[in-house]
């Protein structure tokens, strides 16, 4: 979502786009086609499955399609398409997963400076996050180690190369794994945009609390759950859950039954954006390091107030105490505490809802571009020297 806010951003501000994409097994390739004003080269990459298909699929698969995903000779055969089209003068490199990892050699091989975002932690921990076993990994196993070397150095193959990433806690933690040193980073929250509600807000005699995102044990909604479970034979609440995952199925037969805990699956944003409107407070309680938290920057554009975690990029977003609280992670007495007292002083919650909405200048999608394209213009002034 966040590189094609950034796409339709880049378009608006008139100039030049293109997309190379990896196409789904039902989907017609594209070679260039224009679509809302870019180019797009969607490619069937070579792969047992679709990237996003991944949690499908049987784990038999899944050796295939990462040694496809890092040395398949077909990658770049299909990246070098794309490239020679549309010969761009920089590249965004937002997720390699699934296009491959060795068909950035091509960027680097036709001397093409690019801005790789670190959206997560894919550089240096094959899945993304160094959290594994319901805990954060203190170091990196032997897999992750090889792969995080095989990224790298396709990565770094490109002679102009700079590091983005949504939050300062994200850059700071991919640094302390890999040599990021030697390049040009930034830290800039993602160029995005959130719809507006189309339903008006209303008020209700009870907190409405809501959760949306992923639903999985990092997510720490099985914390969240139990807490509300005991809270709720002394307080009138209720909780929206939005999104789907591997857990849903679990909490839903734990928690479904009872009245206050409604899951609602997966919706699309503008519904997103009008269950925030509906609801007085979002709860993130993330117990992995969250890279930023784009759930929590939609919710304050629209005023909503957030109780989060503690971790990664989270209290980069929440200011304690005027638009939200945050709490340690993982910690269910903490949240207790913290939800308690929503509960008790409700009227708070306006008084942070007002702070939310005249606090959201460095959410903007204009500012936070033309941070993006001044780093782009920094690194190939740098190029040309």
């Amino acid at each position: 979502m966040s590189a094609l806010n950034l796409a339709r951003w880049l378009v608006r501000q008139g100039h030049e786009v293109g997309i190379i994409t990896a196409a789904d097994k039902t989907d017609p390739e594209l070679y260039g086609d224009p679509i809302e004003g870019m180019r797009v080269w969607r490619l069937a990459f070579p792969r047992p499955y679709t990237f996003w298909n991944h949690t499908k699929v049987s784990k038999w698969w899944k050796p295939l399609w990462y040694l496809q995903d890092h040395f398949d000779p077909r990658n770049r055969r299909l990246m070098a398409i794309a490239l020679e089209g549309f010969r761009p003068d920089c590249v965004y490199i937002h997720t390699p997963a699934g296009i491959g990892y060795n068909s950035l050699r091509e960027i680097g091989r036709r001397n093409i400076p690019a801005i790789y975002f670190l959206h997560d932690l894919s550089l240096a921990c094959l899945w993304g996050g160094m959290f594994k076993d319901g805990k954060i990994c203190a170091t990196r196993c032997t897999k992750c180690r090889v792969a995080s070397h095989i990224r790298f150095a396709a990565a770094t193959s490109i002679p102009a190369l700079a590091f983005c990433s949504p939050s300062c806690a994200n850059l700071e933690k991919a640094a302390s794994v890999l040599p990021l040193e030697k390049f040009k980073t930034a830290a800039i929250l993602n160029a995005n945009t959130y719809p507006a509600a189309t339903l008006p807000r209303t008020s209700s005699n009870h907190v409405r609390f809501l959760y949306v995102g992923r639903m999985h044990a990092t997510k720490g909604v099985g914390m969240l759950l139990e807490v509300l479970e005991k809270l709720a034979t002394s307080y009138r609440f209720t909780i929206d859950l939005l999104g789907e995952g591997a857990d849903a199925a679990v909490w839903r037969a734990r928690f479904g039954q009872h009245a206050w805990c409604r899951f609602r699956g997966h919706v699309p944003q503008t519904e997103v954006s009008n269950y925030m409107a509906q609801s007085d407070m979002l709860c993130t309680p993330s117990i992995w390091t969250e890279p930023l938290g784009d759930v929590v920057i939609h919710a304050l554009v629209l005023g909503l107030p957030v109780l989060g975690s503690a971790i990664g990029g989270i209290p980069e977003l929440i200011e304690h105490g005027k638009n939200g609280q945050l709490i340690p992670p993982n910690d269910s007495a903490a949240w207790e505490e913290a939800i308690r007292s929503v509960l008790e002083n409700p009227a708070q919650l306006e008084t942070w809802s007002a702070y939310a909405k005249t606090h959201t200048q460095k959410f903007d999608q204009d500012t936070n571009g033309h941070k993006i394209l001044a780093l782009t213009d920094a690194l190939m002034a740098e190029r040309q020297k």
